[in-house]
């Protein structure tokens, strides 16, 4: 194999880390192979304790095709043979391999499939949808149809499967969204309602359309006020177009500019709560999903990708003796 000077010195430095960074169709994968070579036959390494990682099976395979031939051309039979059960494979094949060794130790079936994106896909949606159903089923149903209509079940089901593969992704082998803390709330409901009034006798008998709209608003914004219980914190559509602006002379005295200040602090107040009030909710939704999702897996003895590298973490970190033989056979 001829090798360009750069090329050769990559292959050379075979006592430390080292960082190949070059073009496509630039030889890379040549060095990759000259070096899994040169550490068998030069450094006396066993063929087994190479670890490469690669980004797709293909690239894999064709890795371990090279690696293979390579020591064929030189001679090396016994290798050339070991190198069909080298350590040669995408991370989630690595990780499956390490698995199917220690499946007890991992606390797994020892048969488990590795499910593809297209089976795993389908079990998270039939966990979505049976989520769903004993979602609506119980309590609080008015809140819990008024969430999913104003998502839509399609657009909920890819908001929370995105963020639970997001927490997944983050090394959380049972995703759940934090505990929200409620908003406090503080005298934004007496202060506008105090600013309803004075507005109101600030206008007066005043003329104009505009204030006309402006009076309508007030009183409008005055009776829902009036409509809550103690403990209601309003709708934020039920006080969305409930302020106005000053523009009429009429509408820019200091009463309107409090009743509008006091509208938008009441108005942030109301959509506050309104979040917290659906983070609940789907805080439930993706605990349900959760589970659902779990034992679809678990009646097919699956294993999607990110339970491949959860379980291999979990693994190695928890048990000294297997974490210790994976780090001296790779050294």
């Amino acid at each position: 194999m001829r090798l360009t000077p750069a090329q050769q010195e990559a292959v050379d430095l075979r006592d430390g880390p080292a960082l190949v960074s070059a073009g496509a169709g630039t030889g890379k994968t040549s060095v990759l192979v000259e070096r899994f070579v040169q550490a068998v036959l030069e450094d006396g390494v066993a063929v087994d304790s190479v670890l490469a990682i690669t980004f797709t099976e293909k690239a894999a395979a064709q890795l371990t095709t090279r690696v293979r031939g390579r020591f064929a051309e030189l001679g090396a039979r016994d290798e050339a043979r070991q190198a069909e059960s080298a350590w040669i494979s995408t991370i989630h094949g690595f990780c499956s391999r390490v698995l199917r060794t220690h499946s007890l130790a991992a606390g797994i079936d020892p048969e488990f499939r590795v499910l593809d994106a297209v089976e795993a896909e389908r079990v998270a949606l039939d966990a979505f949808d049976r989520a769903l159903a004993g979602f609506l089923a119980e309590g609080a149903e008015d809140e819990r149809l008024r969430l999913i209509a104003a998502h839509t079940p399609d657009r909920l089901a890819d908001m929370l499967r995105t963020a639970y593969s997001h927490l997944r992704s983050q090394g959380r082998r049972e995703p759940s969204l934090p505990e929200p803390v409620k908003p406090p709330m503080g005298g934004e409901r007496k202060a506008l309602a105090a600013s309803v009034g004075a507005a109101l006798r600030e206008i007066g008998a005043a003329e104009g359309k505009n204030v006309g709209i402006a009076r309508g608003k007030l009183e409008r914004c005055g009776a829902a006020l009036g409509a809550l219980t103690d403990a209601d914190i309003g709708e934020p559509a039920d006080y969305a177009k409930l302020s106005f602006a000053g523009s009429a002379n009429a509408l820019k005295g200091p009463a309107c500019d409090e009743f509008r200040s006091a509208h938008e602090a009441w108005q942030e107040l109301c959509v506050r709560h309104r979040a917290h009030a659906d983070h609940v909710l789907l805080r439930d939704l993706m605990a349900r999903y959760g589970l659902f999702y779990a034992e679809g897996k678990r009646r097919r003895s699956g294993l999607d990708f990110d339970d491949l590298e959860l379980l291999t973490r979990d693994l190695l970190a928890g048990n000294e003796a297997i974490r210790a033989s994976y780090a001296e056979r790779f050294s």
